[in-house]
């Protein structure tokens, strides 16, 4: 058996229909109706699914034998579905080393046909100067992290469509790069904002202008009313009177403090 492109027989959706679904199961004679394996075509557009080996019989059948991966855990061994096929594309039997393909009908069964499907179709509207395999999405080996704007998040629905050509690959656009801030214009930009009057947080953090940013209390401790309380209080009302007279005569307004006092931060 070889991985031969050319040997693989034109398998289309509704070959894949007729056997998941209106074919007869050999051991049950019962139609299969295996719906869900419809759906398969997730596998392919998930990069689960590898390239079939295939076995040309001199009967005019084709035998395949593919490798899948499992859809529920990406450490166990690779699945081995295989299905015997006919040149037009009727599927005869098919069975997977899955519990479900037992069955003769599981989704890795239908991935395959679906990969069949995706090659056949690329195979008959591909130039002679085209690669091989370039057009069809590359097996996944393991899993590599990557960033989130690296991520591609295109449901499968979109990348089927994309594999057969109903819809236009999308380009994703570059980010423009961008050179950052000197020194120089960082600086004016502060200064702008220092000038402004509205008191931006983010001038709280620089050194040139975090003075302006701590507590008042902190800075101007005269202003503070609990220093102007005294031990001994006057006994009568006009003595009291006559204390704040001489307190007032000594308190004096200091510009900075009747700067801030205009800021809504004051208190």
């Amino acid at each position: 058996m070889r991985r031969d492109d050319s040997l693989l027989p034109r398998v289309d959706f509704t070959d894949i229909k007729d056997y998941l679904v209106h074919a007869t199961s050999f051991v049950t004679r019962q139609q299969l109706k295996a719906y869900k394996s419809l759906e398969a075509h997730n596998y392919l557009t998930s990069c689960w699914v590898h390239q079939p080996c295939v076995k040309a019989l001199a009967d005019g059948r084709v035998v395949l034998v593919g490798k899948v991966r499992h859809s529920q855990s990406f450490s166990d061994k690779l699945l081995t579905p295989w299905l015997l096929v006919k040149e037009d594309g009727e599927v005869q039997a098919a069975h997977c080393t899955c519990k479900a393909g037992l069955g003769e009908a599981c989704c890795h069964i239908g991935a395959v046909l679906f990969y069949v499907e995706a090659a056949v179709a690329k195979r008959e509207t591909r130039v002679c100067t085209d690669k091989d395999n370039s057009w069809l999405p590359p097996p996944v080996r393991f899993l590599e992290g990557k960033e989130a704007g690296d991520l591609e998040f295109s449901s499968s629905q979109m990348k089927k469509s994309i594999l057969d050509m109903e819809k236009p690959l999308r380009c994703k656009q570059k980010r423009l790069i961008t050179d950052g801030a000197t020194d120089e214009e960082w600086s004016s930009f502060l200064s702008s904002c220092h000038r402004s009057g509205s008191r931006p947080a983010l001038l709280a953090l620089e050194d040139e202008f975090y003075e302006d940013y701590c507590p008042v209390a902190t800075k101007f401790l005269s202003i503070i009313l609990t220093n102007l309380q005294e031990d001994e209080v006057p006994s009568t009302w006009s003595e009291v009177l006559g204390q704040c007279s001489r307190l007032a005569e000594r308190l004096s307004i200091d510009q900075k403090v009747q700067r801030f006092s205009i800021c809504m931060t004051f208190f």
